[in-house]
């Protein structure tokens, strides 16, 4: 795994507790290495990386974090009071995508980008938000997922009340690999990170299909409220079970919107393919 961390915000020890492998490398810290401070940097990175995996043979996770956090050479060798439209970073992802995104397949170089949604001004209709980056990203992205802080969650200890997490919604507004437009809720908490077992819990439950697990909706939910007390192998050994069975479901749910006929089953197709 190797990381651009652009935003000097990064906290190697919190990203520990919360998992970050072990031989994680961080582009510019490195004795030799040049900082990643411009996309054109970033891009001479990510192809070297690309080029080492494939000479070593083995797959990378490259996360970039974040795209806004990126200047590009235009904006670094301009003058602090010159008008900028904001442009050339767009152009020059464009750019930069279409001599990489081949290369990045070949490679098994998996490219995660992390990119700030803002407002836009005087938007009354269509779509209200939008991201850095221009229009490159959404075209080249295999997948696409905007997130959203939907609440806190909050506990009280000893009579004092605190936040312990987040609750946040994510929606796949593209897919190439399986269907799109596809939503989930999950929880992040303080000093762990994604809380799988709670979220996929909640879920059965939503979809009421719970029965391949618990007795009941009522049994379900009772295993929601004391899922705190499970000591440390119990715990996985349910999130590994129940993670198995929000699967099973999904896949089941998804084939009851699935079409009931296939194209090439059409009568005569064999006869007139047997021809061609």
């Amino acid at each position: 795994m190797r990381i651009v961390e652009a935003e000097a915000a990064f906290a190697k020890e919190y990203a520990d507790s919360l998992g970050l492998p072990e031989d994680t490398e961080f582009a510019g810290e490195a004795e030799g290495e040049e900082e990643i401070d411009t996309v054109e940097k970033w891009f001479a990175d990510l192809e070297d990386t690309a080029e080492r995996a494939l000479k070593e043979g083995r797959r990378c996770l490259y996360l970039v974090d974040s795209l806004d956090a990126l200047s590009d050479k235009a904006e670094q060798e301009a003058d602090f009071t010159d008008a900028t439209y904001g442009t050339q970073k767009a152009k020059a992802l464009s750019k930069l995508f279409r001599k990489l995104v081949k290369k990045l397949a070949r490679c098994h170089v998996t490219l995660i980008i992390v990119s700030q949604i803002r407002d836009k001004i005087g938007v009354t209709f269509g779509k209200k938000t939008q991201r850095a980056g221009g229009r490159g990203m959404d075209f080249y992205a295999s997948q696409v997922v905007w997130l959203a802080h939907i609440s806190r969650l909050s506990k009280t200890r000893g009579g004092q009340k605190r936040d312990y997490g987040i609750r946040v919604k994510a929606k796949c507004e593209k897919n190439k690999i399986g269907r799109p437009f596809r939503e989930c809720e999950f929880d992040i908490e303080w000093d762990y990170g994604v809380e799988d077992l709670k979220s996929n819990v909640r879920w059965l439950l939503e979809v009421k299909e719970v029965d391949g697990l618990f007795d009941s909706l009522a049994d379900a939910k009772a295993f929601l409220k004391g899922v705190d007390a499970l000591d440390e192998e119990a715990y996985w050994e349910e999130t590994t079970k129940v993670a198995d069975e929000v699967k099973r479901v999904w896949r089941d749910i998804e084939t009851r919107f699935a079409p009931k006929r296939n194209k090439r089953a059409r009568p005569g197709r064999m006869e007139q393919e047997a021809e061609a």
